[in-house]
């Protein structure tokens, strides 16, 4: 191995054991406290292996300290855990891929489980796609609730400017409730 300024050998492990061999971005598990949700299998997103972080954090004398942690390993694009750091990784890997209906509906399930956790952090302000009425995926902004929620006048009255109206079935959320639904949009 020859030592250079921006290639580092592969010495992380993730969480299912393999080696951490591309430019994934990498966080340490979060706590216990930060219940852990199962990201989609396309998303590029990995988490230091448990064992490793434990063994990592002795020989650098770190404790249990994961922001520490994060920084000693920032050369191998690992970074600090918080939900809103991986939504945004998240995010930028949607934004850049071809976006289709299942992994929409992937990013909304995944979205929804955090969004029904009691014990929830506010989800900052960010760009979600949704399917709507028409079949096409918009970003959730520059979409109305209509009919499908009990909102006809609401309906008729923005359908004279815009037909991007979301749509409850297409959504294919883990929840039936058109009031759940229209909270969490």
């Amino acid at each position: 191995y020859r030592k250079s300024s921006s290639t580092f050998p592969q010495l992380l492990i993730d969480s299912d054991g393999n080696n951490i061999i591309d430019n994934s971005k990498v966080y340490p598990m979060p706590n216990e406290e930060d219940e852990f949700i199962e990201l989609p299998s396309w998303v590029d997103v990995k988490f230091l292996n448990q064992d490793m972080e434990h063994r990592i954090c002795k020989e650098l004398g770190l404790s249990k300290d994961k922001r520490a942690l994060a920084r000693r390993l920032s050369r191998y694009n690992t970074d600090e855990y918080s939900f809103d750091r991986l939504w945004r990784s998240v995010v930028n890997q949607y934004d850049t891929i071809i976006v289709t209906e299942d992994k929409c509906n992937d990013i909304l399930n995944w979205l929804w489980n955090y969004y029904i956790k009691e014990d929830r952090q506010v989800i900052s302000d960010i760009k979600v796609k949704v399917i709507c009425r028409d079949g096409e995926i918009r970003y959730a902004k520059e979409c109305y609730l209509g009919s499908d929620f009990d909102n006809d006048l609401g309906e008729r009255i923005t359908s004279i400017f815009s037909s991007n109206f979301v749509s409850p079935k297409e959504m294919r959320l883990k929840t039936t409730d058109i009031n759940e639904i229209a909270d969490f949009l």
